[in-house]
């Protein structure tokens, strides 16, 4: 029976494969003779999507191998990311391998780089009066790696511990920077309450509930921080949890051409949570637009109605950055905050828009966009920067602002 699967395979692969090479062939180069040829089969194969998508759920469930380098098939149904290639900036593409590390490449010299770039930015922000916390979120292998491959989770295991790890360890001991072990709190989370996923299966991100433990252990460390400011950090009893079943994610769906799922936890505000009064109004928008007017340009707001927003902001040369807005006339005890960080970040920021009334994230990888201090902007009391470990490297960035 595996034979006969397996012979299934290759001639499917064969038909999707070697049809457009054989169109190439009768176009003799010419690329627009191989693009008309290319449409017209597109066209007149009228299954050929069909066939694509069957041919990659055929690899995963029969076969369990990826149809795709960037996407590993883990145990019981896990999916991590694998290795591929990504873009840091406009000008710079590194190739990624989410799973490894290189923590064989790293050096001592490495760990001095991170610490001196993370206190430029602790004593850029100190000048002007504001505190800075520096957090990196670290991938779902380190945190689940008993459903890696068996050969990914040993070569992990000889890998441990990883540069993520070793520079957690190094800020702690010597650097002045404030940051957090997420690796640690995690893992005891995920030890604490087995039952309930921190990350999603289905995804490389943490889930709502892996985010609030996030969440949870970075405004713990502003209160360290802050110890004269009174900071209400939201409880888990303060939310109702709603799972929504057959949830699929696009970004391994895509990669993989068929719908994986899971369930998916919803973490829903209870009466009297302040995150209920988190609304962002049309009004409301156009107050906060007038207060950040010198700092972006006309906004595109996708909807005024939702809690936070996302649009497009321009700094000093130009150039786009992505930014989300919320208010909250509640919000305390903070007037502004700034958050810096991606999509991990992201996951955080309706928990935090209860602790001031403007929260404001910026989109950055690794870099510090000081474009917002040098601008007639609201002065945040806090700025708080987390970096994926998707995106930490090892070679540490260069901060380009001169005090």
């Amino acid at each position: 029976m595996n034979k006969l699967f397996q012979g299934f395979h290759a001639i499917l692969f064969t038909l999707l494969i070697s049809t457009p090479l054989l169109m190439m062939v009768i176009s003799k180069g010419n690329t627009l003779a191989f693009s008309q040829i290319s449409q017209n089969f597109d066209d007149q194969f009228g299954f050929r999507k069909e066939l694509i998508t069957l041919q990659s759920y055929l690899t995963v469930q029969l076969f369990g191998d990826s149809p795709r380098d960037n996407v590993i098939l883990g145990r019981d149904g896990w999916y991590f990311r694998g290795r591929g290639r990504q873009r840091l900036t406009d000008d710079t593409v590194q190739e990624y391998d989410y799973v490894s590390d290189d923590t064989a490449e790293s050096t001592t010299e490495d760990l001095f780089a991170w610490k001196q770039v993370l206190e430029e930015r602790q004593n850029y922000l100190a000048e002007r009066g504001i505190p800075y916390l520096f957090f990196i979120a670290p991938k779902k292998a380190l945190i689940y790696p008993e459903h890696l491959p068996d050969s990914l989770r040993e070569r992990q295991e000889k890998n441990s511990p990883t540069f993520l790890e070793r520079l957690n360890q190094f800020l702690a001991t010597e650097s002045s920077v404030p940051t957090i072990d997420l690796v640690s709190i995690l893992r005891a989370a995920k030890l604490e309450r087995p039952s309930e996923n921190l990350y999603l299966k289905t995804d490389g991100h943490w889930n709502s509930i892996g985010a609030f433990v996030a969440y949870q252990a970075v405004m713990e460390r502003v209160q360290e921080l802050l110890p004269e400011t009174e900071i209400s950090i939201l409880q888990r009893q303060d939310f109702e949890t709603e799972w929504k079943q057959d949830w699929a994610h696009q970004g391994f769906s895509q990669q993989l051409g068929f719908p994986i799922v899971e369930p998916f936890p919803k973490l829903l505000p209870l009466k009297g949570n302040p995150m209920r009064s988190s609304l962002l109004t049309s009004k409301e928008w156009k107050r906060a637009a007038g207060n950040f007017r010198d700092f972006w340009l006309t906004p595109n707001i996708l909807d005024h109605n939702k809690r936070h927003i996302t649009a497009s902001l321009s700094d000093s040369s130009g150039k786009p950055t992505n930014y989300t807005v919320a208010l909250n006339r509640k919000g305390r005890p903070f007037s502004t905050m700034l958050l810096l960080g991606d999509s991990f970040l992201m996951k955080l920021f309706p928990f935090f828009s209860v602790h001031s009334t403007a929260l404001l994230r910026l989109r950055s990888e690794r870099d510090f966009p000081t474009q917002y201090f040098k601008t007639n902007t609201p002065k945040p009391e806090v700025v708080i920067q987390e970096v994926s470990q998707r995106y930490l490297g090892v070679k540490a960035p260069q901060n380009n602002f001169t005090r």
